[in-house]
């Protein structure tokens, strides 16, 4: 029976949704077909259904599948799947680690575009990029953003880094805590543990020295 306006029965192979008659291919998106009835069902919490409107095949965004169910995901994700805290997209604000979301990335590691990482062995800790270093593993030594095993020319092992030796200074050592120079580049000269290019004046008794 049909009126100008409203449908509440359809013909032929149309469906009956809602007040309107659909052809076979509109009934599709988010509905079921039941031919007995002749009508068009909308899925229950569902993207596509199957038979039933509680019989989920696909599910909406920030839900997943469970047996023929929709769940919601943790709010943490913005997809996932086989469970609500393993996702495939992150929500905003939200980093991967592994197949979780997290909104701080654990220690060692840095968000790299949308995913945390790892900073680059020897790197303990990093910042801005993975290979820019700010501590060391073991047995390693900070210097210039870098872990090195040993520490470079002209500098000394201070703790966990490597100090630069000071300006003129060829290679130097630690006293009472403090760096003090050891031997000068060419051309400087060594005063108080300190190299310096500097000349300095004769004594009283000296024409040239």
């Amino acid at each position: 029976i049909t009126t100008k306006y409203t449908c509440t029965a359809c013909g032929g192979s149309m469906y009956l949704w809602g007040t309107e008659c659909l052809t076979k291919e509109e009934c599709t998106d988010g509905n079921i077909r039941v031919a007995i009835s002749n009508t068009c069902i909308p899925c229950k919490d569902c993207a596509e259904c199957m038979n039933d409107p509680e019989y989920c095949t696909k599910c909406g965004k920030g839900a997943y599948i469970s047996g023929n169910r929709c769940l919601d995901c943790d709010t943490s994700c913005d997809e996932c799947e086989d469970k609500k805290d393993k996702c495939t997209k992150c929500s905003y604000g939200h980093y991967f680690a592994g197949n979780r979301c997290v909104m701080t990335c654990p220690v060692y590691t840095i968000v790299v575009g949308d995913t945390c990482t790892a900073c680059s062995s020897p790197c303990k800790e990093c910042a801005g990029a993975v290979d820019n270093c700010v501590s060391c593993i073991d047995n390693y030594y900070l210097y210039d953003a870098a872990c090195h095993s040993r520490c470079p020319d002209k500098t000394i092992k201070v703790g966990e880094k490597c100090e630069e030796c000071g300006s003129g200074c060829d290679s130097c050592e630690l006293k009472d805590s403090q760096i003090a120079c050891s031997k000068c580049e060419a051309g400087y000269k060594y005063l108080n543990g300190v190299c310096t290019y500097h000349c300095f004046p004769c004594t009283l008794r000296c024409y040239h020295c």
